[in-house]
């Protein structure tokens, strides 16, 4: 199952250990451009348009969600899962493995 995030040119730092959490875990990490806001018009628009229906921020990495088809109704179990960083060394430095 693809997720989506907004591409934030502050927050490049975060791409590669977001993309990392998100894929270890069974998701297809994607995210959405300035250019993509551009041509839909909106974030949601661009995930709809890109046959996506999650969507999370750069800032939130995963530590053990699974997609829906792997574990029915993950999306609103053990929130503990996803945690919020606001830098990469921050998630390096957690304690946790990704």
């Amino acid at each position: 199952m693809k997720v989506f995030a907004l591409y934030v040119p502050e927050l490049s730092g975060l791409v590669r250990v977001w993309v990392r959490s998100w894929k270890k875990r069974g998701w297809s990490p994607r995210l959405v451009t300035h250019r993509d806001l551009k041509k839909y018009g909106s974030f949601l628009k661009a995930v709809k348009a890109k046959g996506g229906k999650a969507t999370t921020e750069l800032t939130v990495i995963n530590f053990s969600l699974r997609p829906p088809h792997k574990t029915p109704n993950s999306l609103s179990a053990n929130k503990k899962s996803l945690v919020y960083f606001e830098s990469e060394e921050a998630v390096l430095n957690c304690g946790r493995s990704l």
